[in-house]
Parts: C-alpha cells; sequence; structure tokens
C-alpha cells in the first residue's frame, strides 16, 4: 500500500517538474540617486500616473518593453512619467517614502533615474533576483562613497576629547596609498599648579604641563571610511608643587614635583567620515605604556581634608626618586576638521 502511495505521488509530480517556470514579469526601475532609493514598477501592477503632458493614466500594466509602458489602451514611455502612484499591500522589496495612511508609494520622476534590465536579467529567476540586488548594492555602494574622506588628500583636524582635560591637539593625515593614510598628532598640554588639589581617585589629571606626540599609519578596511591602526606615543609631563599620591598609594597625598617621559602603543580603531569638505574622525584604542619618572617628594599630607602637612626634612629638602613604570594606554576620542 506505501509503496502505491509513492508510486502516484512520483506521478502527479513529475507534470509539474517538467514544465518551465514562468518567466519572471518585465519592471522598471526608478534610481533616485540623491536620496539613494530604488523604486520598481512591473507587468500586473495598478498603477496611477501622471504624465508630463498633465493626463492622467490609471490601470493595470500589461505589458513592458524596455521603457515601454502598456496599460489598457494607453502606450506610453517611462520618460513621460512625471508622477507615480502605486497601490501595495505589505512592503516591496524596492521603494521610496510611503505615505501609510494612504497606504500609495510615490515618486517624483524628474529626481530618478530610468533603468531598463536588459534581456539576459530575464533568463531565470535567479538571473532576475542577482540582477536586482546588483542595482541595490551599486545604489548603496555610491552613497557610501559620498562619505568616504578619500575624495581629499590631506586633512587638519582638532581634538574635541583632548579638550576635556587641558589639551589643545592638532593634527595632519596625508592620504599615501587606496587605503593607506598616515596621521601625525601635536598637543599642548596646560595644567592647573594647584598645591590643595586633591582627586577622589589618586592621579593628578588636571595639574601636568607639557606636550604630546602620536603618529601612526591608518588602514581604512571598510571602504575609505572605517581603520585600524598602531598608533606610536610620546609625552612629556611636569609639575611643581602639587598635591598627589600618584604614583604610590598614598591616602592623603604628597607635596611633590614631577617630570615625566611617557613612550607608548596603541592599537586604535576607528571611524572617519566626510560632511562635504569636512570630516568627522572618531576612535577608540589601547595598549600599553612605559612612564619615566623623576619625582621631588617635599611633604606628606596628614588629612585628606586638611591643608595640614608634615616636612620630609626641616630644610624642606625633597626626596628624590627615578622610577620606571608599566601602565596601560586606553584613549577614546572625537576629531573634526577639513580636508584639502
Amino acid at each position: 500500500m506505501k509503496s502505491l502511495l509513492l508510486l502516484l505521488s512520483v506521478l502527479l509530480t513529475l507534470p509539474a517538474l517538467s514544465q518551465p517556470g514562468k518567466p519572471p514579469k518585465k519592471v522598471i526601475l526608478f534610481e533616485n540617486h540623491a536620496e539613494y532609493l530604488i523604486f520598481r514598477i512591473a507587468e500586473g501592477q495598478k498603477l496611477s500616473l501622471t504624465l508630463k503632458s498633465g493626463m492622467a493614466v490609471t490601470g493595470k500594466i500589461s505589458e513592458i518593453r524596455g521603457d515601454t509602458i502598456v496599460i489598457g489602451e494607453s502606450t506610453l514611455l517611462a520618460a513621460d512619467i512625471a508622477e507615480i502612484r502605486k497601490t501595495v499591500s505589505g512592503s516591496p522589496p524596492f521603494g521610496p517614502t510611503m505615505n501609510s495612511s494612504a497606504g500609495w508609494y510615490r515618486a517624483d520622476t524628474s529626481a530618478w533615474k530610468i533603468v531598463c534590465p536588459p534581456p539576459e536579467a530575464y533568463t531565470s529567476r535567479i538571473s532576475y533576483h542577482s540582477y536586482l540586488t546588483g542595482q541595490q548594492r551599486n545604489l548603496k555602494k555610491e552613497k557610501n562613497e559620498t562619505y568616504s574622506p578619500f575624495l581629499y588628500k590631506n586633512f587638519l583636524k582638532i581634538n574635541l576629547f583632548k579638550l576635556a582635560h587641558l589639551e589643545v591637539a592638532f593634527s595632519y593625515e596625508r592620504v599615501i596609498a587606496p587605503k593607506w593614510s598616515w596621521e601625525t598628532e601635536i598637543s599642548c598640554i596646560f595644567g592647573l599648579q594647584d598645591a590643595n588639589a586633591y582627586y577622589q581617585f589618586n592621579y593628578p589629571l588636571y595639574n601636568y604641563n607639557g606636550f604630546s606626540v602620536t603618529t601612526n599609519p591608518k588602514y581604512y578596511i571598510i571602504s575609505p571610511r572605517v581603520y585600524v591602526g598602531m598608533v606610536f606615543i610620546y609625552r612629556y609631563l611636569w609639575f611643581n608643587q602639587v598635591r598627589t599620591g600618584w604614583p604610590d598609594k598614598v591616602d592623603n597625598g604628597n607635596l611633590q614635583d614631577q617630570y615625566r617621559n611617557d613612550y607608548g602603543i596603541s592599537l586604535r580603531i576607528g571611524m572617519m567620515r566626510r560632511y562635504g569638505p569636512f570630516v568627522a574622525d572618531w576612535y577608540v584604542g589601547g595598549g600599553i605604556k612605559v612612564i619615566r619618572l623623576h619625582q621631588l617628594v617635599y611633604a606628606h599630607y596628614l588629612y585628606h581634608d586638611s591643608n595640614t602637612m608634615h616636612w620630609r626634612h626641616e630644610d624642606h629638602s625633597p626626596d628624590v626618586y627615578d622610577r620606571n613604570l608599566l601602565e596601560p594606554v586606553i584613549n577614546a576620542g572625537i576629531k573634526i576638521g577639513f580636508g584639502f
């Protein structure tokens, strides 16, 4: 019995397998290269068209031949259309802005490029789908290129994040290959010399004076926008007569002078995007640095909420320390500037 049912199932399936699939319906694409959208009309769809002559045509598309459209008794060219309204149920695979309350899509063809798929696009559903997705992919690529900063070869930028800790940093970036550039940033740090400064965290963030140089190659891995780079860092920092416990864990702080040279390396990931002649550069990174610290400690504060201190020596001379420290590098920032 089971064998008989299987045989009947195969016999019923054979006619369906022997019949070729229906060819894809002919379409015309309206590509908006300003908004990067594709609007599609196809055979069998009901449309309301307004022609450039002012005449209105409504009905189902019975045939599309290249850029020629047949609706009922009317034959017209796609280039003659001024406006399209297409009633839809659900979301079509391609389309511009939808008026959800009215339930139709509209396209002003004066802003659109008319594209008629070649005959080979209709040979199979695979080739048809491949052509349509290829057009969409090309439009997306074109959109991405409009944000590409590599329209320019040189960039000047200021680092906004570094302003938050009293550092003014300017950078210059130069394109050296289709996906490569080199950037160098120079900054000046302006510290607050306040012996009574005290932080909830054990680091004199706003007291250092000095300058910094960072330089790095940048490899753009996703179009010319997303990049990675290895950053080389040098900083010279100093302050005089500031209260801090760093680099020791002294709760109430020491009165001291510090002079330091930082040498670091960091892996950075970022994205630079163009807005006309202007660019914005976001990045995050992490790495490691060596700190060569020269430290002169004069006194120790007795209480964290008091200015009372105990001098190390009666003549107020300092204890001198030279240290080599290994510290992490963690950075993030936003740079803005312009290309030329």
